[in-house]
């Protein structure tokens, strides 16, 4: 986006819906930033509803860019233009949806019967809107209720422009996570063919996985780990324990291009592990086993069984959810890796997630290296990742940076 306009605002433009911002929420807006939290802003004008498209101005009536106002949210205004003259109307949101889709065309990331993230919220620069490929089928998940108001021009895009795989689906509905931060409706949405009456099943990493676009997780899936387990599964060897195994997609991967000798798969969740035996089935895959368990409390025990592994896995759900979460999500990242540490033998391979986006980079890294002291033991980083490419990080905005992933060596 181009620099803002610091020229006072003409007259045409005060006409417009406005909202004026503190010298902090000018600061992030000026920076690239897509949010605006309720905090920054110092007074509102006109008849502000929810949805209206706003001019965002500081104290003084400098135009700072253009968002999408939502009074109940903490997110105020969504902030997608720092051009003051550039309109957020369809034009515009199809511009931003090709500039999306054109990305992930220019990395090669799209296959007929792959899965790809098509659309990724702030770091498309489109706040509010996910899009994920599975086959055939498009999943839009609305997370801001402005994008929720404006849910036909993003679908009817994807239906009527939308080549680069063939799409015989398109299904829209509402993050069920977010709806009372963003007080909008549960919502569900057929706009091209029907409703899945089976799973939907797509290839990752040469491993065919089923995804529930409307009853799973998130769109059904977590695309963002896909470089990541074709990694471990190619350097996993022996004894391999997956922890918080989900679906099985990291168990999956080893079994199919490593080395191992056995695989123990461990989830909290009996839904997701049945799932994941069905995953092992459709692929053929045998001698993984797969067990229920609380992370915290099976790694406890298999230290007390003296058991040890070759090869680990921690991909814990998020820890952190508000900022206030932080310092007690870096002792339980502590915690989990110390407990993995003590039964990961000398030399063997760790791999260790965070999709906490409030927690940086460097605070990960420092629970880490705190386990690996706490337990006596020295660890090499041999690979720092974050989600596949298909999750682009825009910079003005850290918290688009929230999957950390550290591969590493422990003597």
């Amino acid at each position: 986006m181009s620099s803002p306009n610091s020229a006072a605002t003409s007259a045409a433009l005060l006409q417009d819906k406005q909202v004026v911002v503190r010298p902090p929420g000018r600061q992030a807006v000026l920076a690239g930033h897509p949010w605006l939290r309720r905090n920054s802003i110092a007074s509102t004008s006109g008849e502000l509803q929810s949805g209206d498209e706003v001019l965002i101005l500081d104290r003084e009536a400098n135009v700072c860019g253009r968002g999408l106002y939502n009074p109940d949210s903490q997110l105020s205004v969504r902030v997608y233009s720092r051009h003051s003259n550039q309109v957020l109307d369809q034009a515009f949101w199809h511009a931003r949806l090709q500039q999306a889709v054109a990305l992930r065309q220019r990395l090669q990331l799209l296959q007929p019967n792959g899965a790809c993230r098509l659309v990724f919220s702030e770091a498309d620069q489109l706040s509010g809107l996910i899009v994920d490929q599975y086959a055939d089928t498009l999943v839009l998940s609305l997370t801001a209720r402005a994008m929720f108001q404006r849910w036909q021009i993003f679908a009817e895009w994807f239906r009527d422009h939308f080549r680069a795989v063939p799409i015989s689906r398109i299904l829209v509905r509402t993050d069920a996570n977010i709806l009372k931060q963003e007080n909008m409706p549960e919502f569900q949405e057929v706009l091209l063919g029907d409703l899945p009456t089976a799973p939907i099943e797509f290839v990752e990493n040469a491993l065919r996985f089923q995804v529930d676009p409307i009853g799973g997780q998130k769109t059904g899936f977590y695309l963002d780990q896909r470089n990541n387990r074709e990694t471990l599964g190619r350097l996993a060897t022996g004894r391999m324990l997956d922890v918080c195994c989900y679906t099985g997609g990291f168990s999956l991967a080893a079994a199919k291009l490593g080395q191992t000798s056995s695989i123990m798969a461990v989830d909290s969740s009996m839904h997701a592990l049945e799932q994941a035996e069905r995953h092992a089935a459709l692929n053929q895959v045998t001698g993984i086993d797969f067990v229920k368990g609380d992370c915290f409390d099976y790694l406890a025990h298999l230290k007390t069984e003296q058991s040890q592994f070759d090869t680990i896995v921690l991909d814990p759900p998020k820890f952190a959810g508000r900022q206030h979460d932080v310092n007690h999500a870096l002792q339980a990242y502590t915690r989990l890796n110390r407990l993995a540490i003590d039964v990961l033998a000398p030399g063997g391979l760790l791999m260790t997630c965070s999709c906490s986006g409030r927690v940086l980079p460097e605070e990960f890294w420092q629970a880490v290296m705190l386990a690996g002291r706490k337990a006596g033991r020295d660890i090499q980083v041999v690979e720092q990742t974050g989600a596949s490419p298909d999750h682009p990080i825009l910079m003005s905005c850290p918290e688009t940076q929230y999957l950390k992933c550290l591969l590493c060596r422990v003597h």
